[in-house]
């Protein structure tokens, strides 16, 4: 879960296996990261059943 303005550097992102990110509607800045990771965990999960 990354900053809210900044993102998530550069370097982190190297070390990482995979990326994902959230598709937001139009307007909306951003998600807290309750949310974020809930949207997650809740995709992953589905993912995982299929």
């Amino acid at each position: 879960m990354g900053h809210e303005g900044l993102g998530i550097s550069e370097e982190i992102l190297s070390l990482c296996d995979e990326v994902l990110s959230i598709e937001m509607a139009e307007g909306v800045k951003s998600f807290n990261v309750g949310v974020a990771a809930s949207i997650m965990m809740y995709q992953l999960k589905h993912a995982m059943e299929t």
